[in-house]
């Protein structure tokens, strides 16, 4: 019961228009919580690989922005006690979309294995690590995602 209710709530939640993009924010906040930072890192961009290779959806830039977003706002709510206290009561107060997520994202989206290669080799690439810094100089901007 508790699950079917928690699947309702969701139906029509988006992100920036993006249905997938709160699944992102919300599997990698958990995962990040319950397991480590890393280990969500790791299990969103093999999602995206993943998506490349099964001939899904592609690989999503944004989709990782939005993985990113949900280990910021997991690290910036459980920090520590105080941190926990302080984002119960920034979320009480009222809710800025651009405090927690960019609003103006524009990151490659569905690249195919073929056109991810050619733009940017691998993920161990100086482009491809460009734009990965691209994403958290994004982040940054993000006031309820800082670490401060």
């Amino acid at each position: 019961m508790l699950v079917e209710n928690a699947f309702a709530v969701s139906q029509g939640t988006t992100l920036n228009g993006r249905e997938d993009w709160p699944r992102h924010y919300a599997v990698s906040a958990a995962l990040s919580v319950l397991e480590h930072p890393i280990v969500s890192d790791a299990g969103g961009l093999m999602k995206e690989q993943l998506d490349t290779l099964t001939r899904g959806s592609g690989f999503s830039f944004g989709d990782l922005a939005a993985d990113r977003a949900g280990v910021r706002f997991a690290f910036a709510a459980t920090r520590s006690e105080i941190a926990a206290h302080a984002m119960q009561a920034r979320l009480r107060s009222g809710f800025s979309m651009k405090d927690f997520f960019p609003l103006e994202v524009q990151f490659p989206e569905n690249l195919s294995m073929e056109e991810f290669r050619h733009n940017f080799g691998n993920v161990g690439s100086e482009r491809y690590q460009s734009t990965v810094n691209e994403i958290e100089a994004a982040l940054d901007h993000c006031s309820a995602l800082s670490s401060n």
